[in-house]
């Protein structure tokens, strides 16, 4: 790979690395050159691609995850604007939007937000992704989506060594299952809040450009 964007190397080759490294706790033999103090150009490098393989089923596992966390809160952050299940907007900005919607969608029509399905909605939330992109104003939105990513593979990864460790040792290393346990609660409230902090910074950045 020539390069590594932001997203890539936050989303899988983070978690990819992190999960590499616990699996080479629970089973040493298996990644004896992981375990080892020192790594030699060529071992880094395979651990590099090793570590993007790894990051690619952690987020496999991070996608089913996330599908059914959001469905618990009435579905993506970017639909709640639509569906009203929470309030991502404050009420000045939702009454504004549906007019922006307009001039984004010809402005032939008056939309109101419960006039959209869910994926009529979705496809209207890459569109509004799709004009932020093409005036650069995806900066913010980059940011919280790589840690979004991050943290949904981390999650990810923590379940799946939790699992490992408890089939090989059920409850003989109580304390690091108790630890990594914890950890994941704690990087599955950082996907929840990066998770509506991107969608609220979506619609913030498009009503922001629609003015113009």
């Amino acid at each position: 790979m020539q390069r590594l964007d932001y997203y890539e190397f936050l989303g899988y080759l983070a978690p990819g690395g992190a999960l590499l490294f616990g699996i080479s706790r629970i089973y040493p033999k298996v990644c004896d050159s992981i375990s080892t103090s020192g790594l030699s150009f060529g071992d880094l490098g395979i651990f590099i691609v090793l570590s993007y393989v790894a990051g690619q089923v952690a987020q496999a596992f991070g996608n089913i995850i996330e599908a059914a966390w959001w469905k618990c809160w009435g579905g993506w952050p970017s639909d709640w604007p639509r569906s009203a299940s929470h309030r991502l907007l404050s009420p000045q900005q939702e009454t504004v939007l549906p007019s922006r919607l307009d001039i984004l969608l010809g402005g032939e029509s008056k939309h109101e937000l419960k006039d959209f399905d869910a994926k009529g909605w979705q496809a209207v939330v890459s569109q509004i992704g799709a004009a932020l992109k093409a005036e650069n104003r995806t900066e913010r939105l980059e940011v919280f989506n790589g840690n979004y990513g991050l943290c949904r593979g981390l999650v990810a990864g923590i379940g799946v060594l939790l699992a490992l460790s408890l089939y090989e040792y059920r409850f003989a290393h109580w304390k690091a299952e108790v630890t990594l346990l914890l950890l994941g609660l704690l990087m599955l409230s950082r996907m929840h809040r990066f998770g509506w902090r991107y969608a609220r910074e979506l619609f913030t950045q498009f009503l922001q450009l629609s003015k113009g």
